[in-house]
């Protein structure tokens, strides 16, 4: 799948950028085909993609530009998936544009009580600890809810799991969330076939 994000590269994509929407949307689809064209060459093809880092937070926030980033990846890919954590502007701009969402939920990050991701400047919004990190996954698949960073639990409707891969323990965090699902009689697949 894409991930697509700001032109930031220095910053991972995770630092705020003062870009347009018209531009915005000339990043989707120059980055969705140039990943769509990298796949096609080695005999794949691009099922799904998201908005990632700074970029992921504004449109799971911003209604108007939820609107207009899903209609350019409608118009790139009406079939595309679009995975997205929690977010009532991205799930209404994909009912309208026809595009299938699957809801992901983050298991190293904090949540706030709307569903949305806390900022990582605030201290322990990224979760490392491996056995907290279990717990959140645990807690998700037992009763479908997070515990907010300021405690409230709510409810996240999800039908799949994001583990950040720069986390220092990401690898063994993967290894255990995967333990985690198949113990409790789920199975592991890939995100296409997860939607209908």
């Amino acid at each position: 799948g894409g991930h697509v994000g700001y032109p930031d590269l220095l910053g991972f994509g995770r630092r705020p950028m003062q870009v347009d929407t018209r531009e915005l949307q000339t990043y989707v689809t120059y980055q969705l085909g140039a990943l769509a064209a990298i796949a096609r060459v080695n005999g794949h093809r691009l099922t799904h993609m998201s908005f990632h880092g700074a970029l992921g937070n504004r449109v799971a926030a911003d209604a108007e530009l939820a609107d207009a980033l899903l209609g350019a990846v409608k118009a790139f890919d009406p079939q595309m998936i679009v995975s997205s954590s929690t977010s009532q502007a991205m799930e209404r701009a994909a009912d309208k544009h026809r595009l299938r969402i699957a809801t992901t939920f983050l298991a190293d990050r904090a949540y706030d009580k709307d569903g949305l991701l806390v900022p990582r400047a605030l201290p322990d919004s990224v979760i490392k600890a491996p056995e907290l990190v279990r717990e959140r996954v645990r807690q998700f698949l037992d009763d479908g809810t997070v515990t907010c960073y300021t405690g409230e639990v709510i409810a996240v409707p999800a039908c799949s799991i994001l583990l950040h891969g720069d986390n220092a323990n990401a690898l063994e965090l993967a290894w255990a969330i995967r333990r985690e699902i198949e113990q409790g009689g789920g199975q592991i697949v890939p995100l296409s076939k997860l939607v209908d």
